[in-house]
């Protein structure tokens, strides 16, 4: 009996010391959650200095164009290891150097090893959201209604600031500064040492997913007024809205263009490259248009059942879903079609919604089924498919070898 009572007691104290140790070292600002691995008996530190910044689509400009960290190393479609995050699907993950950042519905902010699969940190004191984190400087910006700055390392709050209402879409970093659309109607730019507002400029409704090149700032904005009519009858609510695509100098916010579609725009923002800005309408209207980056003017538009899927650009080629159940190849300056893929059909609606991602020569995406398709960028031709336990909705990430996603099932997935 007495024996029992020294081991609890001998529990009781580690126990006291560890707390003690992991509250001394909290941020003042927000307390982080440290758990353990499911499937290890140890946490592991990250010591990676970031020399790039990574991001939602690989980079700023949102192309899902991977070549730059992919490693030249084609995955062959095998499971490394996967993860168990959250009940529901978490956000689309963000590989800087050596871990996995991503955002879940439930659970806050992960940081996984990206080669073993073992937790580095979690964050469940800031909020949660489905957004995509961007990791920049040893810090990663995370949007869960307020924007975060946390330590990429400890997890741990360096800043937040507080929009006019929420944070909801996946911040980009460039040019010195970190870029993110608010229910508020604005647009901001913020200094990512201190949090403080650089600029922010107000456009006509939400602002959604931004892209970045070229000395702009790119960015969708959608406002819906809706006037609710008498009775249960919600088909006889009037509905109007309207959107556009903003162009703004990076330093300062000025606008250099807008454009007007007839349509009301897909809440997936845009993505540049070459010169074009690609931008498609929502489900009602289905077309992708390509604009002049400097002008705005519309350089080609093509009819196609666009889902939630924002496209890929790489060797003269956007890659995008389709609410069909197809993913499209086309010519990016023309937009002709080059090839198309069919998955089968889901009991979800929605068809491919998964943004695919390119790396060396091969596209990556998610089917509602489940599945992860490996496909020839050129010719359209299957090299392998791998099957998750829930569907694919989040864009692939491609880093060394590896492909990273997240699954309806709540797991996080790394394919070599």
């Amino acid at each position: 009996m007495l024996k029992r009572i020294w081991i609890i007691g001998a529990i009781l104290l580690v126990v006291t010391v560890i707390s003690t140790a992991f509250f001394l070292i909290q941020n003042d600002i927000q307390s982080v959650t440290m758990t353990r691995d499911q499937k290890s008996s140890e946490t592991v530190k990250t010591t990676n200095t970031f020399q790039s910044p990574m991001m939602y689509r690989a980079d700023a400009a949102r192309t899902g164009n991977y070549n730059n960290v992919s490693g030249g190393i084609v995955p062959k479609g095998q499971l490394k290891w996967k993860y168990e995050l959250d009940s529901y699907e978490p956000g689309p993950p963000i590989v800087g150097q050596d871990a996995v950042y991503l955002i879940t519905p439930l659970n806050g902010t992960f940081a996984i090893n990206a080669t073993t699969g073992v937790l580095i940190w979690n964050n469940r004191d800031i909020g949660s959201s489905t957004s995509a984190p961007a990791v920049a400087g040893g810090s990663v910006f995370i949007p869960p209604w307020d924007l975060y700055s946390i330590d990429a390392e400890t997890g741990s709050v360096r800043w937040r600031s507080k929009g006019g209402n929420s944070f909801h879409s996946s911040p980009a970093f460039a040019y010195g500064s970190v870029y993110i659309g608010n229910g508020d109607k604005n647009l901001y730019a913020f200094n990512p040492e201190t949090g403080q507002v650089r600029w922010n400029c107000t456009t006509i409704g939400s602002v959604n997913t931004v892209a970045v090149a070229d000395g702009r700032v790119y960015a969708t904005s959608i406002h819906k007024n809706i006037t609710v009519a008498k009775g249960m009858d919600r088909s006889k609510d009037i509905i109007k809205t309207d959107s556009r695509v903003y162009a703004l100098n990076v330093k300062d916010g000025t606008q250099k263009w807008v454009f007007t579609p007839l349509e009301m725009l897909s809440y997936c923002g845009p993505v540049v490259a070459d010169g074009i800005v690609y931008i498609g309408t929502d489900f009602n209207n289905n077309i992708l248009y390509a604009l002049d980056a400097q002008t705005g003017a519309i350089l080609w538009n093509q009819t196609i059942n666009i889902s939630l899927s924002s496209p890929a650009i790489a060797e003269d080629t956007l890659y995008i879903g389709s609410e069909d159940n197809h993913l499209y190849a086309l010519d990016a300056k023309t937009g002709a079609q080059k090839w198309k893929f069919s998955v089968r059909e889901s009991e979800m609606p929605g068809g491919v919604v998964s943004s695919p991602a390119y790396a060396d020569g091969v596209i990556y995406f998610g089917d509602l089924n489940g599945n992860l398709y490996a496909l020839d960028a050129k010719t359209g031709t299957l090299h392998w498919t791998f099957t998750a336990g829930g569907y694919i909705w989040s864009s692939p990430f491609v880093s060394n070898g590896v492909v990273y996603f997240s699954g309806g099932d709540g797991y996080l997935y790394a394919i070599e």
